[in-house]
């Protein structure tokens, strides 16, 4: 209570007497007050703990805008710093680097935007030619699960293997046709 001001402390000696002066010897809290003095007192102590923190903590966000403002003023004269540098002129080991840096050759071109829609690496990049399972190259398509593709050992799994189901077990697949074109 060390950082309290004049006027919480005034407050709270106030509250202090009033407490006192209503209570007589003799006098129990219990059998003097009814409830809504009970709810004042705990209001009265909530405003009480509230101003505590407030002088306790109040100042640390002011010191945390100081410091946020101090910290900006620093950035500004980095840049400006910065900015008032002037490039140094090329020596002999820039000169070499930039000697190396021609001998490159010029950047790669630019990706075509209908390679970058198609794909561009052929059917293995179309989805439609994927497995529904695992993403491997479908190799079957089973009419009776909506033309679902599948790769062989998915569809072996799902629909052959001991763990398929006996609906599954009905089902023929089909030789998948790869598709081709636009996959979006």
């Amino acid at each position: 209570m060390g950082g309290e001001t004049q006027q919480e402390k005034a407050f709270g000696d106030h509250l202090d007497r009033l407490m006192s002066s209503n209570i007589k010897e003799g006098d129990s809290i219990g059998n003097r007050y009814n409830e809504d003095d009970d709810e004042a007192l705990k209001l009265i102590t909530q405003a009480r703990e509230a101003a505590q923190l407030e002088s306790k903590y109040g100042n640390l966000e002011e010191a945390r805008l100081k410091g946020l403002i101090s910290r900006h003023h620093e950035l500004k004269k980095d840049i400006q710093n910065l900015s008032s540098t002037r490039p140094q002129k090329p020596t002999s080991q820039t000169s070499q680097k930039g000697d190396r840096m021609t001998g490159l050759g010029p950047p790669p071109a630019a990706i075509d935007l209908d390679e970058l829609r198609f794909g561009g690496g052929g059917d293995d990049e179309n989805p439609e030619n994927w497995c529904c399972i695992c993403n491997d190259d479908a190799k079957w398509t089973c009419l009776g699960c909506d033309n679902d593709k599948y790769c062989d050992q998915c569809f072996r799994e799902s629909h052959v293997g001991p763990d398929a189901d006996w609906e599954m077990k009905k089902h023929r697949p089909s030789p998948f046709a790869k598709a081709s074109g636009n996959p979006i």
